[in-house]
């Protein structure tokens, strides 16, 4: 697949998203989990970006990793960042909805 089309796709994608979030009636009170996933450079953050920037105040999305920060990235904020040791001890309790080794790193929600 071209990278244009595949632009594309993210696109109108990303565009079916905002029109089903445009639909969400205003002062909507209840709760409803939201999974989002998929591969490396998808799109993700770009979408948890845009939720949180509208509703905020109703989210709170943290996964853990072992791996390092980024330079923009704070802890508790974007990530939880522990050792290996400490993700695999919280793994071990059952403390993680799921998780995935990417890249060797480890990640859990």
């Amino acid at each position: 697949m071209g990278s244009e089309e595949s632009k594309h796709q993210k696109h109108s994608s990303h565009l079916q998203t905002l029109e089903i979030m445009h639909s969400i009636p205003e002062g909507c009170t209840y709760v409803r989990p939201l999974v989002v996933v998929g591969h490396p450079g998808v799109g993700r953050s770009t979408l948890i970006n845009h939720l949180m920037k509208h509703f905020g105040d109703k989210m709170v999305i943290v996964s853990v990793t072992d791996r390092l920060p980024h330079e923009h990235e704070v802890n508790g904020v974007d990530f939880i960042f522990e050792t290996k040791a400490e993700f695999k001890r919280q793994h071990a309790e059952g403390k993680f909805f799921e998780h995935d080794v990417v890249h060797g790193d480890l990640y859990g929600l």
